[in-house]
Protein backbone atom coordinates (compact mmCIF):
# COMPACT_ATOMS: atom_id res chain seq x y z
CA UNK A 1 0.00 0.00 0.00
CA UNK A 2 2.67 2.41 0.93
CA UNK A 3 4.12 1.80 -2.45
CA UNK A 4 0.47 3.11 -4.51
CA UNK A 5 0.80 5.52 -2.00
CA UNK A 6 4.05 6.94 -3.34
CA UNK A 7 3.38 6.08 -6.83
CA UNK A 8 0.20 7.99 -7.09
CA UNK A 9 1.88 11.57 -7.38
CA UNK A 10 4.42 10.44 -9.83
CA UNK A 11 1.20 8.92 -11.80
CA UNK A 12 -0.80 12.10 -11.36
CA UNK A 13 2.11 14.08 -12.52
CA UNK A 14 2.61 12.08 -15.85
CA UNK A 15 -1.06 12.08 -16.79
CA UNK A 16 -1.19 15.82 -16.09
CA UNK A 17 1.84 16.01 -18.86
CA UNK A 18 0.18 13.65 -20.86
CA UNK A 19 -2.93 15.78 -20.85
CA UNK A 20 -1.26 18.98 -21.74
CA UNK A 21 1.23 17.48 -24.72
CA UNK A 22 -2.12 16.66 -26.34
CA UNK A 23 -3.63 19.88 -25.96
CA UNK A 24 -0.76 21.31 -27.29
CA UNK A 25 -0.58 19.60 -30.37
CA UNK A 26 -4.31 20.86 -30.60
CA UNK A 27 -3.06 24.00 -30.19
CA UNK A 28 -0.51 23.59 -33.08
CA UNK A 29 -3.66 22.09 -35.23
CA UNK A 30 -5.69 25.06 -34.26
CA UNK A 31 -3.10 27.48 -35.70
CA UNK A 32 -2.47 25.41 -39.07
CA UNK A 33 -6.58 25.22 -39.28
CA UNK A 34 -6.63 28.65 -38.98
CA UNK A 35 -3.90 29.39 -41.48
CA UNK A 36 -5.87 26.36 -44.18
CA UNK A 37 -9.35 28.83 -43.42
CA UNK A 38 -7.79 32.21 -43.90
CA UNK A 39 -6.51 30.88 -47.60
CA UNK A 40 -10.09 29.17 -48.11
CA UNK A 41 -11.79 32.14 -47.80
CA UNK A 42 -9.20 34.04 -49.85
CA UNK A 43 -10.08 32.14 -53.13
CA UNK A 44 -13.26 30.34 -52.44
CA UNK A 45 -14.50 33.49 -54.51
CA UNK A 46 -12.12 32.44 -57.28
CA UNK A 47 -13.23 29.36 -57.22
CA UNK A 48 -17.24 29.98 -56.91
CA UNK A 49 -16.53 32.49 -59.72
CA UNK A 50 -14.70 29.64 -61.82
CA UNK A 51 -17.61 26.99 -60.90
CA UNK A 52 -20.40 29.34 -61.21
CA UNK A 53 -20.57 28.57 -65.41
CA UNK A 54 -20.53 25.20 -64.50
CA UNK A 55 -18.28 24.18 -67.29
CA UNK A 56 -15.10 23.35 -64.90
CA UNK A 57 -17.27 21.03 -62.49
CA UNK A 58 -16.81 17.28 -63.22
CA UNK A 59 -19.97 14.91 -63.70
CA UNK A 60 -20.70 13.57 -60.25
CA UNK A 61 -22.60 10.58 -59.17
CA UNK A 62 -24.19 10.69 -55.31
CA UNK A 63 -24.59 7.64 -53.60
CA UNK A 64 -27.56 7.42 -50.88
CA UNK A 65 -27.65 4.41 -48.89
CA UNK A 66 -30.86 4.36 -46.75
CA UNK A 67 -32.26 1.80 -44.13
CA UNK A 68 -35.34 3.10 -42.56
CA UNK A 69 -35.35 6.47 -43.66
CA UNK A 70 -38.93 7.16 -44.47
CA UNK A 71 -38.61 10.81 -42.26
CA UNK A 72 -36.12 12.19 -44.31
CA UNK A 73 -35.49 10.26 -47.28
CA UNK A 74 -37.52 12.56 -49.67
CA UNK A 75 -36.13 15.89 -47.91
CA UNK A 76 -32.51 15.06 -48.61
CA UNK A 77 -33.13 13.52 -52.28
CA UNK A 78 -34.34 16.84 -53.27
CA UNK A 79 -31.95 19.21 -51.48
CA UNK A 80 -29.29 16.98 -53.83
CA UNK A 81 -31.56 17.49 -56.51
CA UNK A 82 -31.28 21.44 -56.06
CA UNK A 83 -27.45 21.25 -55.58
CA UNK A 84 -25.68 24.17 -57.79
CA UNK A 85 -24.53 21.54 -59.53
CA UNK A 86 -24.51 20.95 -63.56
CA UNK A 87 -24.32 16.67 -63.76
CA UNK A 88 -25.31 15.16 -61.20
CA UNK A 89 -26.55 11.54 -61.03
CA UNK A 90 -28.31 10.44 -57.67
CA UNK A 91 -28.09 6.50 -56.98
CA UNK A 92 -30.40 5.97 -53.80
CA UNK A 93 -29.93 2.55 -52.25
CA UNK A 94 -32.84 0.91 -50.29
CA UNK A 95 -31.33 -1.71 -47.84
CA UNK A 96 -33.91 -3.61 -47.07
CA UNK A 97 -35.74 -1.03 -45.11
CA UNK A 98 -38.23 -2.38 -42.86
CA UNK A 99 -40.27 1.02 -42.97
CA UNK A 100 -42.15 3.11 -45.74
CA UNK A 101 -38.74 4.31 -47.57
CA UNK A 102 -39.20 2.87 -50.47
CA UNK A 103 -43.15 3.62 -50.42
CA UNK A 104 -42.16 7.28 -49.91
CA UNK A 105 -39.54 7.25 -52.39
CA UNK A 106 -41.79 5.90 -55.13
CA UNK A 107 -44.93 7.95 -54.38
CA UNK A 108 -42.72 10.88 -54.35
CA UNK A 109 -40.70 10.69 -56.92
CA UNK A 110 -42.81 8.40 -59.75
CA UNK A 111 -40.11 5.99 -59.75
CA UNK A 112 -40.77 3.34 -62.32
CA UNK A 113 -38.79 0.18 -63.18
CA UNK A 114 -35.68 0.49 -65.47
CA UNK A 115 -32.74 -1.38 -66.68
CA UNK A 116 -29.50 0.02 -65.62
CA UNK A 117 -25.80 -1.22 -66.83
CA UNK A 118 -23.60 -2.84 -64.11
CA UNK A 119 -20.31 -0.67 -64.35
CA UNK A 120 -18.09 -2.79 -61.96
CA UNK A 121 -18.54 -5.55 -59.81
CA UNK A 122 -17.52 -4.58 -55.80
CA UNK A 123 -20.95 -6.12 -54.46
CA UNK A 124 -21.33 -9.50 -54.73
CA UNK A 125 -25.11 -8.95 -54.02
CA UNK A 126 -27.55 -9.19 -56.50
CA UNK A 127 -30.38 -6.48 -56.91
CA UNK A 128 -34.55 -6.84 -56.35
CA UNK A 129 -35.26 -3.99 -59.03
CA UNK A 130 -33.88 -0.82 -60.50
CA UNK A 131 -36.39 2.12 -60.29
CA UNK A 132 -35.99 5.89 -62.30
CA UNK A 133 -37.77 8.92 -61.08
CA UNK A 134 -40.24 10.04 -63.80
CA UNK A 135 -40.09 13.43 -62.94
CA UNK A 136 -36.01 13.44 -62.50
CA UNK A 137 -34.33 11.56 -65.01
CA UNK A 138 -30.98 11.98 -63.21
CA UNK A 139 -32.08 10.04 -60.49
CA UNK A 140 -32.70 6.56 -59.70
CA UNK A 141 -33.27 4.33 -56.84
CA UNK A 142 -31.94 0.23 -56.31
CA UNK A 143 -33.69 -2.42 -54.04
CA UNK A 144 -32.23 -4.58 -52.37
CA UNK A 145 -32.03 -6.75 -49.46
CA UNK A 146 -30.52 -5.86 -45.97
CA UNK A 147 -26.89 -6.51 -46.35
CA UNK A 148 -25.46 -3.17 -44.60
CA UNK A 149 -24.53 0.36 -45.69
CA UNK A 150 -21.04 -0.81 -46.63
CA UNK A 151 -22.38 -3.20 -49.07
CA UNK A 152 -25.13 -0.66 -50.14
CA UNK A 153 -22.42 2.07 -51.17
CA UNK A 154 -20.40 -1.14 -53.29
CA UNK A 155 -23.98 -1.77 -55.32
CA UNK A 156 -24.28 1.65 -55.15
CA UNK A 157 -20.87 2.61 -56.77
CA UNK A 158 -21.09 -0.46 -59.27
CA UNK A 159 -24.03 1.11 -61.25
CA UNK A 160 -23.08 4.83 -61.14
CA UNK A 161 -22.10 6.18 -64.69
CA UNK A 162 -19.99 8.69 -63.22
CA UNK A 163 -16.13 8.87 -62.55
CA UNK A 164 -16.29 10.54 -59.56
CA UNK A 165 -18.59 9.37 -56.12
CA UNK A 166 -20.28 11.29 -53.68
CA UNK A 167 -21.24 9.10 -50.71
CA UNK A 168 -23.86 11.19 -48.39
CA UNK A 169 -25.99 9.90 -45.48
CA UNK A 170 -29.69 9.30 -46.15
CA UNK A 171 -30.55 11.57 -42.98
CA UNK A 172 -28.30 14.32 -44.46
CA UNK A 173 -29.02 17.84 -46.59
CA UNK A 174 -26.32 19.62 -48.25
CA UNK A 175 -25.59 23.42 -48.57
CA UNK A 176 -26.43 24.60 -52.61
CA UNK A 177 -22.64 24.88 -53.03
CA UNK A 178 -21.55 22.24 -51.03
CA UNK A 179 -20.82 19.60 -54.05
CA UNK A 180 -19.20 22.45 -55.96
CA UNK A 181 -16.84 23.09 -53.48
CA UNK A 182 -15.99 19.73 -52.65
CA UNK A 183 -14.80 18.73 -56.36
CA UNK A 184 -13.00 21.22 -57.06
CA UNK A 185 -9.94 19.83 -55.77
CA UNK A 186 -10.35 17.00 -58.60
CA UNK A 187 -9.95 19.89 -60.69
CA UNK A 188 -7.04 21.77 -59.53
CA UNK A 189 -5.09 18.72 -58.57
CA UNK A 190 -5.71 15.10 -60.95
CA UNK A 191 -4.00 13.42 -58.63
CA UNK A 192 -6.63 13.43 -56.08
CA UNK A 193 -8.48 10.54 -55.17
CA UNK A 194 -10.96 11.36 -52.68
CA UNK A 195 -11.95 15.00 -50.68
CA UNK A 196 -14.25 15.33 -47.27
CA UNK A 197 -16.18 18.52 -46.01
CA UNK A 198 -17.71 19.11 -42.83
CA UNK A 199 -20.43 17.53 -40.58
CA UNK A 200 -22.61 20.44 -39.22
CA UNK A 201 -25.63 19.18 -36.78
CA UNK A 202 -29.01 20.67 -37.71
CA UNK A 203 -30.55 19.97 -34.68
CA UNK A 204 -32.81 23.49 -33.53
CA UNK A 205 -32.31 24.67 -36.71
CA UNK A 206 -34.69 25.63 -39.11
CA UNK A 207 -35.23 23.99 -42.54
CA UNK A 208 -37.64 24.75 -45.53
CA UNK A 209 -38.28 22.95 -49.08
CA UNK A 210 -35.02 20.91 -47.72
CA UNK A 211 -32.82 24.47 -47.30
CA UNK A 212 -31.29 25.95 -43.85
CA UNK A 213 -33.24 28.92 -43.21
CA UNK A 214 -32.00 29.83 -39.79
CA UNK A 215 -29.52 28.21 -37.80
CA UNK A 216 -30.65 27.94 -34.75
CA UNK A 217 -29.29 26.17 -31.38
CA UNK A 218 -31.30 23.28 -30.39
CA UNK A 219 -33.31 23.26 -26.37
CA UNK A 220 -31.35 20.03 -25.10
CA UNK A 221 -27.93 20.57 -23.54
CA UNK A 222 -27.20 17.26 -24.90
CA UNK A 223 -27.02 18.45 -28.41
CA UNK A 224 -25.33 21.38 -28.18
CA UNK A 225 -22.45 20.10 -26.62
CA UNK A 226 -22.22 17.50 -29.90
CA UNK A 227 -22.58 20.72 -31.73
CA UNK A 228 -19.66 22.34 -30.17
CA UNK A 229 -17.63 18.61 -30.11
CA UNK A 230 -18.45 18.98 -34.41
CA UNK A 231 -17.27 22.26 -34.28
CA UNK A 232 -14.10 21.73 -32.83
CA UNK A 233 -13.47 18.25 -34.55
CA UNK A 234 -13.93 19.14 -37.95
CA UNK A 235 -12.68 23.11 -37.73
CA UNK A 236 -9.30 22.27 -35.63
CA UNK A 237 -8.81 18.70 -35.68
CA UNK A 238 -9.65 17.61 -39.35
CA UNK A 239 -8.51 20.99 -41.00
CA UNK A 240 -5.13 20.82 -39.20
CA UNK A 241 -4.63 17.40 -39.39
CA UNK A 242 -4.72 17.77 -43.00
CA UNK A 243 -2.80 20.55 -43.40
CA UNK A 244 0.13 17.70 -41.90
CA UNK A 245 -1.09 15.19 -44.92
CA UNK A 246 -2.82 13.32 -42.19
CA UNK A 247 -6.53 12.71 -42.94
CA UNK A 248 -7.70 9.27 -42.35
CA UNK A 249 -11.16 9.98 -42.03
CA UNK A 250 -13.38 11.36 -44.72
CA UNK A 251 -16.73 11.33 -43.32
CA UNK A 252 -19.19 8.76 -44.36
CA UNK A 253 -21.94 11.24 -44.69
CA UNK A 254 -20.01 13.76 -46.60
CA UNK A 255 -17.03 12.67 -49.11
CA UNK A 256 -16.52 12.50 -52.83
CA UNK A 257 -13.98 9.83 -54.16
CA UNK A 258 -12.02 9.03 -57.50
CA UNK A 259 -14.31 5.86 -58.79
CA UNK A 260 -11.13 4.05 -59.94
CA UNK A 261 -9.19 4.65 -56.60
CA UNK A 262 -12.20 3.28 -54.68
CA UNK A 263 -12.09 0.06 -57.43
CA UNK A 264 -8.28 -0.50 -56.69
CA UNK A 265 -8.78 -1.23 -53.11
CA UNK A 266 -12.20 -3.50 -53.45
CA UNK A 267 -14.67 -1.03 -52.69
CA UNK A 268 -15.75 -0.53 -48.86
CA UNK A 269 -14.75 -3.21 -46.37
CA UNK A 270 -18.35 -4.70 -44.98
CA UNK A 271 -17.10 -6.21 -42.29
CA UNK A 272 -15.98 -3.00 -40.71
CA UNK A 273 -18.36 -0.62 -38.70
CA UNK A 274 -16.21 2.06 -39.75
CA UNK A 275 -16.10 1.83 -43.62
CA UNK A 276 -15.53 5.46 -43.88
CA UNK A 277 -11.94 5.28 -41.88
CA UNK A 278 -11.38 1.84 -43.50
CA UNK A 279 -11.86 2.53 -46.84
CA UNK A 280 -9.32 5.91 -46.52
CA UNK A 281 -6.85 4.20 -45.08
CA UNK A 282 -6.93 1.34 -47.19
CA UNK A 283 -6.49 3.98 -50.08
CA UNK A 284 -3.21 5.88 -48.96
CA UNK A 285 -1.96 2.12 -47.90
CA UNK A 286 -2.43 1.11 -52.04
CA UNK A 287 -1.14 4.11 -53.09
CA UNK A 288 1.99 3.77 -50.78
CA UNK A 289 2.59 0.71 -51.82
CA UNK A 290 2.16 1.52 -55.52
CA UNK A 291 4.49 4.44 -55.10
CA UNK A 292 2.05 6.17 -56.89
CA UNK A 293 1.43 10.24 -56.27
CA UNK A 294 -2.17 10.65 -54.10
CA UNK A 295 -3.57 13.32 -53.09
CA UNK A 296 -6.75 13.10 -49.92
CA UNK A 297 -7.71 16.26 -48.84
CA UNK A 298 -10.51 17.68 -46.16
CA UNK A 299 -12.07 21.28 -46.96
CA UNK A 300 -13.77 23.25 -44.21
CA UNK A 301 -16.36 25.16 -46.09
CA UNK A 302 -18.47 22.32 -47.56
CA UNK A 303 -20.87 21.77 -45.03
CA UNK A 304 -23.23 18.89 -44.71
CA UNK A 305 -26.68 18.97 -42.54
CA UNK A 306 -26.99 16.11 -40.77
CA UNK A 307 -29.37 15.08 -37.42
CA UNK A 308 -27.40 14.61 -33.93
CA UNK A 309 -28.67 12.01 -31.33
CA UNK A 310 -30.83 13.69 -28.96
CA UNK A 311 -30.63 10.66 -26.57
CA UNK A 312 -28.51 9.19 -24.13
CA UNK A 313 -29.30 5.42 -25.73
CA UNK A 314 -28.70 6.25 -29.24
CA UNK A 315 -25.72 8.77 -28.78
CA UNK A 316 -23.83 5.63 -27.18
CA UNK A 317 -24.98 3.64 -30.36
CA UNK A 318 -23.35 5.94 -32.26
CA UNK A 319 -20.20 6.29 -30.48
CA UNK A 320 -19.86 2.90 -29.58
CA UNK A 321 -19.89 2.11 -33.35
CA UNK A 322 -17.43 4.54 -34.32
CA UNK A 323 -14.87 3.58 -31.56
CA UNK A 324 -15.24 0.20 -32.71
CA UNK A 325 -14.62 1.00 -36.29
CA UNK A 326 -11.34 3.05 -35.53
CA UNK A 327 -10.13 -0.19 -33.25
CA UNK A 328 -10.82 -2.47 -36.35
CA UNK A 329 -9.27 -0.19 -38.95
CA UNK A 330 -6.39 0.32 -36.77
CA UNK A 331 -5.49 -3.70 -35.93
CA UNK A 332 -6.07 -4.47 -39.40
CA UNK A 333 -3.56 -2.33 -40.53
CA UNK A 334 -1.17 -2.33 -37.80
CA UNK A 335 1.99 -3.22 -39.83
CA UNK A 336 1.58 0.81 -40.45
CA UNK A 337 2.12 1.65 -37.38
CA UNK A 338 5.50 3.19 -37.51
CA UNK A 339 6.44 1.89 -40.89
CA UNK A 340 8.30 4.50 -42.33
CA UNK A 341 7.23 2.72 -45.85
CA UNK A 342 3.82 4.83 -45.17
CA UNK A 343 5.22 8.34 -44.66
CA UNK A 344 3.27 10.31 -41.94
CA UNK A 345 0.84 7.98 -42.46
CA UNK A 346 2.36 5.97 -40.70
CA UNK A 347 4.82 7.43 -38.87
CA UNK A 348 2.19 10.19 -37.57
CA UNK A 349 -1.14 9.82 -38.00
CA UNK A 350 -1.59 6.14 -37.12
CA UNK A 351 0.20 6.77 -33.54
CA UNK A 352 -1.75 10.01 -32.99
CA UNK A 353 -4.71 8.05 -33.26
CA UNK A 354 -3.94 5.37 -31.09
CA UNK A 355 -2.01 7.77 -28.54
CA UNK A 356 -5.49 10.41 -28.12
CA UNK A 357 -8.21 7.82 -28.64
CA UNK A 358 -7.73 4.98 -27.89
CA UNK A 359 -5.23 5.26 -24.88
CA UNK A 360 -6.78 8.90 -23.98
CA UNK A 361 -10.21 7.35 -22.29
CA UNK A 362 -8.27 5.16 -20.31
CA UNK A 363 -6.03 7.65 -19.09
CA UNK A 364 -8.94 10.00 -18.45
CA UNK A 365 -10.70 7.38 -16.25
CA UNK A 366 -7.80 6.52 -14.29
CA UNK A 367 -6.77 9.60 -13.03
CA UNK A 368 -10.13 9.76 -11.04
CA UNK A 369 -9.43 6.41 -9.56
CA UNK A 370 -6.01 8.30 -8.87
CA UNK A 371 -7.23 11.06 -7.32
CA UNK A 372 -9.88 9.19 -5.39
CA UNK A 373 -7.07 6.30 -3.54
CA UNK A 374 -4.76 9.61 -3.22
CA UNK A 375 -7.16 11.61 -1.75
CA UNK A 376 -8.05 8.98 0.37
CA UNK A 377 -4.17 8.19 1.31
CA UNK A 378 -3.35 11.29 1.69
CA UNK A 379 -0.59 11.15 -0.37
CA UNK A 380 -2.28 13.33 -3.08
CA UNK A 381 -2.57 17.21 -2.59
CA UNK A 382 -5.31 19.80 -4.02
CA UNK A 383 -2.39 21.37 -5.62
CA UNK A 384 -1.74 18.34 -8.17
CA UNK A 385 -5.36 18.13 -8.62
CA UNK A 386 -5.72 21.60 -9.88
CA UNK A 387 -2.76 21.27 -12.13
CA UNK A 388 -4.26 18.06 -13.73
CA UNK A 389 -7.57 20.20 -14.03
CA UNK A 390 -5.61 22.90 -15.57
CA UNK A 391 -3.57 21.09 -17.95
CA UNK A 392 -6.82 18.71 -18.91
CA UNK A 393 -10.59 20.52 -18.33
CA UNK A 394 -9.31 24.48 -18.32
CA UNK A 395 -7.22 23.82 -21.61
CA UNK A 396 -9.42 22.13 -23.67
CA UNK A 397 -12.37 24.37 -22.87
CA UNK A 398 -9.85 27.13 -23.94
CA UNK A 399 -9.39 24.98 -27.65
CA UNK A 400 -12.91 24.30 -27.53
CA UNK A 401 -13.74 28.12 -27.50
CA UNK A 402 -11.34 28.93 -29.93
CA UNK A 403 -13.03 26.53 -32.49
CA UNK A 404 -16.23 28.76 -31.82
CA UNK A 405 -15.12 31.69 -32.58
CA UNK A 406 -13.02 30.64 -35.69
CA UNK A 407 -16.16 28.98 -36.99
CA UNK A 408 -18.13 32.53 -36.61
CA UNK A 409 -15.20 34.93 -37.31
CA UNK A 410 -15.32 33.05 -40.96
CA UNK A 411 -18.60 31.19 -41.53
CA UNK A 412 -21.35 32.96 -39.35
CA UNK A 413 -23.08 29.34 -39.57
CA UNK A 414 -25.07 31.50 -36.29
CA UNK A 415 -26.24 35.02 -36.39
CA UNK A 416 -27.78 35.43 -32.82
CA UNK A 417 -26.02 36.47 -29.84
CA UNK A 418 -27.80 34.12 -27.33
CA UNK A 419 -26.71 31.33 -29.75
CA UNK A 420 -23.01 32.28 -29.72
CA UNK A 421 -23.09 32.49 -25.91
CA UNK A 422 -25.15 29.20 -25.30
CA UNK A 423 -21.97 27.13 -27.44
CA UNK A 424 -19.40 28.68 -25.79
CA UNK A 425 -21.10 27.74 -22.36
CA UNK A 426 -21.94 24.43 -23.66
CA UNK A 427 -17.79 24.47 -23.53
CA UNK A 428 -17.87 24.47 -19.96
CA UNK A 429 -20.95 21.88 -19.59
CA UNK A 430 -19.23 19.26 -21.78
CA UNK A 431 -16.58 19.04 -18.99
CA UNK A 432 -19.00 17.88 -16.59
CA UNK A 433 -20.87 14.59 -17.20
CA UNK A 434 -20.76 14.56 -20.97
CA UNK A 435 -16.81 13.71 -21.81
CA UNK A 436 -16.82 11.36 -18.86
CA UNK A 437 -19.67 9.21 -20.03
CA UNK A 438 -18.31 9.35 -23.83
CA UNK A 439 -14.83 7.95 -22.39
CA UNK A 440 -16.78 5.35 -20.71
CA UNK A 441 -18.71 4.39 -24.02
CA UNK A 442 -15.27 4.36 -25.71
CA UNK A 443 -13.65 2.06 -22.86
CA UNK A 444 -16.82 -0.20 -23.25
CA UNK A 445 -16.45 -0.29 -27.40
CA UNK A 446 -12.77 -1.80 -26.81
CA UNK A 447 -14.29 -4.35 -24.48
CA UNK A 448 -17.14 -5.11 -27.71
CA UNK A 449 -14.24 -5.03 -29.91
CA UNK A 450 -12.09 -7.91 -28.20
CA UNK A 451 -14.97 -9.69 -27.17
CA UNK A 452 -15.94 -9.64 -30.60
CA UNK A 453 -19.33 -8.35 -30.68
CA UNK A 454 -19.06 -5.98 -33.87
CA UNK A 455 -23.06 -5.53 -34.09
CA UNK A 456 -24.09 -2.03 -35.46
CA UNK A 457 -27.14 -0.93 -33.76
CA UNK A 458 -30.48 0.71 -34.94
CA UNK A 459 -30.03 4.64 -34.87
CA UNK A 460 -33.64 6.69 -33.79
CA UNK A 461 -34.13 9.88 -36.34
CA UNK A 462 -36.31 12.66 -35.72
CA UNK A 463 -35.75 13.57 -39.63
CA UNK A 464 -35.76 17.24 -40.76
CA UNK A 465 -39.43 17.79 -40.72
CA UNK A 466 -39.32 18.75 -37.26
CA UNK A 467 -36.82 20.84 -38.16
CA UNK A 468 -38.42 22.11 -41.10
CA UNK A 469 -40.33 25.98 -41.14
CA UNK A 470 -43.38 26.40 -42.76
Amino acid sequence: MSYIAEFLPHYLKFIAIYFFAVNSFYIVLFALALLSIRRRTHIKPLLGAQGSSYGFSPPVSIIVPAYNEEKSIVDSVHSLLRLKYSRIEVVVVNDGSKDGTFEVMKKACLLEPDEVVRMSNLSKNNVRGIYRSQIHPNLILIDKANSGKADSLNIGMDYCAHDLVCAVDSDSLLDDDALLAISMPFVENPDTIASGGTIQLANGSTFKNSRLVENQMPDRWLERVQIVEYIRSFFCGRVGLDMLNSTLVISGAFGIFRKEAVVAVNGYQTTSLGEDMDLVVRMHRKYRDMGKKYSIVFLPDPVCWTEAPSDLKTLGKQRRRWQVGLLQTLYFNRDMMMNPRYGIIGLFAFPYNFIVDILGPFIEFSAYFAIAFGLALGTVHYEQIMTLVVASLLYGMLISVGAVVIGELYYHRYTRVRCIALLVFSTVFENFGYRQINSYWRIRALIDHLKGNHSWGDMKRKGFAKNRGS
